[in-house]
């Protein structure tokens, strides 16, 4: 009777984990050999970065100004906003955490003999990569709805949530700063919403602490996440809040200071606050255009969340912390 019992729950096991992988390989499948491909807009040079990391221990691109990059003339990129001149010297507009994090995939292909300074060559690696992160978001969406719901329903929850949303058309396309973003705030939630679901004792503050700061260093405006986790903290656990803050905070003092000394400022111009002075509209007007406009927001991207309070409201459920920095994940960056 034991055997049979160990037989059922072994090929149980097996016929679940078969799922879960035939799911991911769908995931991966579908982003991977997407038709369109938005390698080639703001992502383009984070692999070009990490090869120049790599090559001289420096974020300049002066060395390849005599160069083709991305099979253009260095030249026809000056006149785009994806490189900028400071101080007689040539960088990368967009921010650095992507191509921090992405130097040892950038060591193993330069160990290949491929040349992110090539359109084909960092083209194809941001598509493998970016179709590796919907999977790892497929995971932690998975790892998410087992906070609330058995492991089949969570399945079927996470594949809906990443094949049937703007996740996937918007991940898999290239390897955006959204990509890294996603990952570390998604991570991060689960870690609270297990905490809150009382499924952990805490909330694991030092590797939360560090998922905020990546969060940042991938993607400014994940600002308005940390704001708010910050806040949920002060209200549940002021003692955890301390260390996730301090982790946090040390972090971003090491970023400040490499900063200073490769930049000569505190931090690099994508992260300032001068930006987003310069670059937006009065700021209740931005707000509107980015939450309700017809090209992006609410409305365009996540529909579904304009329910998902009056649904709370007329069936009385709680509103868990899962709903709550949900709608922060979505809601408040593309205010920025």
């Amino acid at each position: 009777m034991k055997d049979k019992v160990a037989k059922s729950f072994f090929l149980e096991y097996l016929r679940f984990y078969f799922w879960i992988l035939t799911i991911s390989a769908v995931v991966f499948l579908v982003a991977y050999l997407s038709v369109r491909s938005d390698s080639s807009s703001d992502p383009k040079f984070i692999f070009v970065v990490s090869q120049i990391l790599l090559q001289e221990d420096s974020i300049q691109m002066d060395s390849y100004q005599g160069d083709l990059l991305l099979d253009k003339p260095f030249q026809e990129w000056e006149k785009t906003p994806a490189i900028y001149k400071q101080n007689g010297h040539y960088y990368y507009y967009f921010p650095l955490g992507p191509s921090i994090l992405t130097l040892p995939i950038v060591a193993v292909a330069n160990a290949f003999d491929l040349d992110m300074r090539l359109a084909k060559a960092n083209y194809n690696l941001q598509r493998l990569f970016s179709a590796i992160s919907c999977v790892l978001v497929l995971w932690i969406v998975y790892k998410l709805a087992l906070t609330y719901f058995d492991e089949h329903t969570s399945l079927i929850m996470a594949a809906i949530f990443v094949l049937g949303s703007s996740m996937i058309s918007t991940l898999g396309t290239a390897l955006w700063t959204l990509n890294f973003s996603t990952i570390f705030m998604g991570a991060g939630v689960v870690l609270l919403a297990r905490y809150d679901h009382k499924q952990s004792n805490n909330v694991h503050p030092i590797w939360l602490g560090l998922l905020l700061f990546l969060s940042y260093f991938v993607r400014a405006s994940s600002a308005t996440f940390i704001v708010a986790v910050f806040f949920y903290l002060l209200l549940k656990d002021r003692r955890q809040l301390l260390i996730t803050a301090s982790t946090s905070f040390i972090c971003f003092l090491l970023f400040a200071v490499w900063s200073r000394l490769s930049l000569g400022q505190w931090l690099p111009q994508y992260y300032s606050l001068t930006r987003f002075q310069d670059e937006f509209a009065p700021f209740w007007t931005a707000v509107y255009g980015h939450l309700f406009s017809p090209s992006r927001g609410f409305l365009f991207l996540a529909p579904i969340f304009c329910f998902c309070f009056q649904a709370f409201y007329f069936y009385g459920l709680p509103l868990n912390v899962t709903c709550l920095f949900g709608s922060a994940w979505v809601g408040l960056p593309c205010m920025w």
